[in-house]
């Protein structure tokens, strides 16, 4: 008997000859080529390192202070020019220099040659801070030598803001005022009237109270910061002493209204803005100082007229004694 043979339905023929017909060319056009598909692929730049090119940066010296830094001390750009020489095998070496001018001459210098339009946009753009360091000023109980500390001290700040001047005056929109204090010798527990008074007599406030008038020579003044840089306390070094703050109060009586309070201690990144109960504490002060103020000036105007009167009284007797002399003929 044969094997039995397969056979495949008539249909199964024709749907394999339909799947092997080619498929109709499509009507749309062909993508024309253009000049860029022809370009070669260009190479990937080489950094600069691998080509030991020089490479230039300007960093800031000082992280916690503002552009131009002016003190008793002289006039200083923050910033330096960093120049990194590739010496091969990944070795560098660094030239640091002035980030104005030339690299040889200081800033005083770089300025004094720059036309009025370029003293004006230097002014305007950069940021000054007026440092005032507390350490300079000797701890001394003899009124005579704290005076002349101060006096020596203010002198010098503002032999170096006129270094800008007048631009600095006319021109300049951002102001930091750093007050950096010595040491603490030791916390205050408490902060009372008679704290005030001796605060307010200090060499440290005197100096402080005269640069806050000064500020009202800035005419064109946008921001103004006082930022505080105290020591750390032993006892608690989140503390802010309410001594150090005290220093903030001569600057109520400063033209430009607008100013800030900040604050930064060594441990601390950035400045931490003063709010809530510490601003309450300089209003409170600030009015005990106007208290303090008037009844000086009460004083010293009762003083004046207890004066006069006494001198009126004796020109009084003086020209009494002259008519009863001329009267009795006793001389």
């Amino acid at each position: 008997m044969s094997a039995p043979q397969l056979s495949f339905p008539a249909y199964t023929a024709s749907r394999m000859a339909a799947r092997t017909k080619k498929k109709p060319e499509s009507s749309k056009s062909p993508v024309p080529v253009t000049a860029l598909d022809t370009l070669p692929i260009q190479p990937k730049p080489v950094h600069a390192r691998d080509e030991k090119i020089p490479t230039v940066r300007i960093q800031k010296q000082d992280q916690k202070h503002r552009d131009v830094l002016v003190s008793s001390q002289g006039v200083r750009y923050n910033y330096s020019k960093v120049t990194r020489t590739w010496l091969g095998d990944d070795r560098f070496e660094d030239t640091i220099s002035r980030a104005v001018g030339d690299g040889n001459e200081p800033l005083p210098q770089v300025f004094a040659k720059m036309t009025n339009e370029e003293k004006s946009d230097f002014c305007s753009k950069k940021e000054f801070g007026i440092i005032v360091d507390l350490a300079r000023i000797p701890r001394s109980k003899a009124e005579a030598e704290a005076r002349n500390a101060v006096n020596a001290e203010y002198a010098a700040i503002c032999e170096s803001v006129n270094v800008f001047a007048p631009e600095i005056c006319y021109f300049s929109t951002k102001l930091v005022i750093a007050i950096e204090f010595p040491p603490i010798i030791e916390a205050s527990i408490s902060f009372g009237k008679q704290d005030m008074i001796k605060i307010k007599a200090s060499p440290a406030y005197q100096l402080v109270d005269r640069i806050a008038q000064q500020t009202s020579s800035f005419k064109s003044l946008e921001l103004l910061h006082i930022v505080l840089f105290t020591k750390d306390n032993q006892a608690d070094k989140f503390l802010l002493e309410f001594r150090d703050l005290a220093l903030v109060l001569p600057f109520y009586k400063a033209s430009f209204k607008g100013w800030e309070v900040f604050w930064q201690k060594p441990h601390m990144r950035t400045c931490t803005s003063i709010h809530g109960h510490h601003l309450a504490f300089l209003d409170r002060e600030f009015k005990r100082v106007q208290d303090i103020e008037s009844y000086a000036e009460r004083k010293a105007l009762h003083a004046e007229k207890r004066r006069a009167d006494l001198e009126e009284k004796q020109r009084t007797d003086r020209t009494y004694g002259r008519k009863l002399t001329r009267i009795t003929g006793i001389f």
